[in-house]
This record gives structure tokens, sequence and C-alpha cells, in this order.
């Protein structure tokens, strides 16, 4: 597969401009060769920018690119998390004598939070900026963009942003770079790990094999009525003749007592191991994945007056205390996270901020609706009402309604939940 040219690079441009100006940067990953932008505005776009010796840039809608997320971190995609993520894409900056190279604008113009793409072949780099600070992918080169290259008119074939995506899938594909089943990958594991501690056994095993603590207890035996000179040639390499036979009994004894200390810890090892195998045995893709370590992004703000409650690894509820923090709190949601609201009843939000893939359970239901009704009620104890509706939908189905000072919100999709008042 050729490289993206001078024209292509432009088109691209033009699509990213058209497309993703003004969504929320939500997501942020790393393949093999390159990185994974996930952009949210009304639907989910991912930006990949590969940066291989045939460097590429594509957008997709909706569907996720066929590349395999990297277990592995990686300096720039964290520094992306941590600095751009949640942050709006606000320009992208582009000029002709550039070439393959382009400016992603963050929150503000200039305001210093920015992501330099250059393409060109054995000099494709992604650098980060962040107001004065700075990574990059790759080691930085001084390249001097104002050299022709691939600029010129003499270039008159160039292919469309929907045939650079065919053919860079069909080069992915034939290296079986497809997207792994994490659930397959998950039992590989597994089977790797059992297998690890099963060999662990083994060796164990054969670090302990023989009784040599019985052979040194009969030594030691032998020297209590017998003198060394006595003592049976297959013997003699155990003990020392220049020693004393009252040194040389109490020394094989000790011998005799480390090896069956040695032995007990050994044994002890083992049957830990034997369980540690039962329970990988018994675990569940399912299980896994409710222990798994959140990667959730902290809501970053000074100003926010928020309350917070750990409901899980994987979700986080944050709850504002007034009608700004509350509209702040929506404004650096995710998409997939989950709003609540009290329904007919005044009262701030709530927003559940959660893995992409994870799915509240019922106890989390409760934990977060519980919760939120303490908060809400306070010392309220005079209150009539006995039992309230909530409401809950996912973010992306959440909108301010503009101009509006007390926090009042459109929403759709949304589900009830009736919470009842315990006497």
């Amino acid at each position: 597969m050729k490289s993206i040219n001078f024209q292509e690079f432009h088109r691209v441009i033009e699509l990213l401009k058209a497309k993703i100006i003004s969504a929320q940067l939500q997501e942020v990953y790393h393949f093999e060769s390159g990185v994974v932008l996930g952009f949210y505005v009304q639907k989910t776009f991912w930006l990949v920018i590969d940066l291989s010796t045939t460097p590429m840039i594509l957008l997709y809608e909706n569907d996720r690119p066929p590349v395999v997320k990297s277990q592995k971190p990686k300096p720039v995609t964290l520094f992306i998390n941590s600095h751009l993520k949640n942050r709006p894409l606000v320009e992208i900056k582009y000029q002709a004598e550039w070439g393959r190279r382009a400016l992603f604008y963050f929150s503000e113009l200039n305001s210093g939070f920015y992501i330099e793409v250059i393409l060109i072949p054995n000099h494709s780099n992604i650098i980060v900026y962040s107001e004065g600070k700075k990574l990059s992918w790759a080691k930085q080169q001084d390249i001097d963009f104002s050299i022709p290259g691939d600029k010129s008119s003499d270039i008159e074939e160039f292919r469309s942003p929907a045939v650079l995506k065919e053919e860079w899938q069909s080069k992915f594909n034939s290296k079986s770079s497809v997207v792994k089943d994490e659930k397959k990958v998950w039992q590989l594991k597994i089977q790797k790990d059992i297998a690890k501690k099963q060999s662990a056994i083994l060796k164990i095993q054969e670090s302990i094999g023989g009784q040599k603590e019985e052979l040194y207890y009969q030594i030691g035996e032998f020297l209590k009525y017998n003198p060394l000179s006595e003592l049976p040639s297959e013997w003699v390499s155990f003990v020392d003749n220049k020693k004393s036979k009252d040194w040389n009994r109490e020394n094989v004894f000790q011998k005799a007592k480390n090896f069956e200390k040695k032995k007990i810890g050994a044994n002890l090892r083992i049957e830990k191991i034997k369980q540690e195998i039962e329970q990988l045995e018994k675990s569940s893709y399912e299980e896994s994945l409710k222990k798994a370590k959140h990667n959730i992004s902290a809501i970053k703000s000074q100003t926010l007056d928020l309350r917070k409650l750990e409901l899980s690894q994987q979700a986080i509820a944050y709850m504002g205390k007034n009608a700004q923090s509350n509209m702040d709190l929506l404004k650096q949601s995710q998409s997939w996270d989950i709003w609540f609201h009290l329904k007919d009843y005044p009262s701030s939000f709530v927003i559940v901020r959660k893995n992409k893939n994870y799915k509240l359970t019922n106890d989390d239901l409760t934990k977060v609706i519980d919760w939120f009704i303490k908060e809400s009620l306070g010392n309220k104890k005079d209150i009539a009402i006995l039992s309230f509706d909530i409401i809950y939908t996912e973010c992306r189905f959440v909108r301010p309604i503009k101009g509006d000072k007390i926090g009042r919100v459109n929403y759709s999709q949304e589900k009830n939940f009736r919470w009842k008042m315990k006497n």
C-alpha cells in the first residue's frame, strides 16, 4: 500500500473539518503502529493516525477501526488522556506549504492544547502540546516543510478517503491484525497462567526431591554411638574429617532439620499454588470485568463543587451542589455516562462516570439512587412525599436548554425507577 500523498491528506483534513470540529475527545488508545482518538458529537467518530512506514490518517463513523488495542501503556497516549481528554476540538490548522502536516487545537484556538500530526514517510510523528509541555510518539526530527515533495501538480491521481480506508483495512487483515475477541484473549491468558503455575509446582517438587533429611538423620544417629573412622564409605562425603565427631554429628542433624523445614515450606507453597490454579479454573470472564481496575478519567475542575460516591471499580457517581456545577458536570461527561434526576421535584444531577463497556448492575442502581435521594432531601424530615420517580439516561441524550440560568435540560430515551420512602 502507498503512503497517503499531499492531495489525499488534504481531502481527509477537509473531511475532518466537516465532521469533528466541536466534537469532544472522549477516548484515547493506541495500537502497534499508531493512535486512535474517539470523538463524540451526536455520534461517535474514530480518528486513526497510523505512523508506520506507510503513514495514514482515516476517519471511522460509529464503528471502531479494525486494530488491536495495545494493553501496554504508551507515554504519548497517557499524556493525551491526562491533558486533552474531554476537551472539544475547535480547529484544525492546515496550510498547503506544510505538506502532510496539520495542527489539531483543543478548548480554544491558540490555547496551548493541540496535537501536531506529521505523516511524511520516515518522519511520521504525533507531538502533543499542553501549556508549554510536549510529548511525542517518536523522537522529533528537524524537517524542512518548505520542500515541495509531492505537492507539485504532477500528481494527477489520488484516492478518496473511502478508497484509502479500504486499502488500509486490507493491509491489516492480511496481517491478521483485526480486532480480537476480548473473551478469547482472556481465556488464553488464563490458560497460560495455569500452565505457568503447574510448571512452578514441578520445579518446586524437583528442588525437594529425595529423602536427604532422612539420610542426614541416619548419619547423625550413627555418630551418636560410633566413631568417624567406622563411617560407611557411602557417607564419608557428608562429613568433614578435619572436624570432631561431635561437631559432625550436630552438623548433620542441623542439615536434616533445615531440609525438613525447606520441604514443609515447599509443600505449603505447592498447596497455595494449587489453590490459585483452582481459583483460575473457576473464574469467569464476566466476573473479571467487575473486578477489573477502571481507567475512568477524573473530573478536572478547581471550581466544581461536587459530591462523590465510589460505586465499584468500574463506576463513580458525581453530584453537583448547584446549577452551575450541574452544567459543568454534564459538559465534562462522556456520552456513555449515566445521568440521573428526580422527576417533578427540584434536585441536582447525578452523573455516573463509568467504563464504556460496563453496564450498571441492580446493586449499582440501588446504591446510587439511595445516595441521590439522601443527598437531595438532606434534613427535610417533614416532607410529605412518600415516593419519588427517578429518571435516568445516557448523557448523549441530555442537552442543556440554551439561555436557561437554572440548569434545566432536555432529555430523551429515559428510563424510570420508583423509589419509596423507608419507614
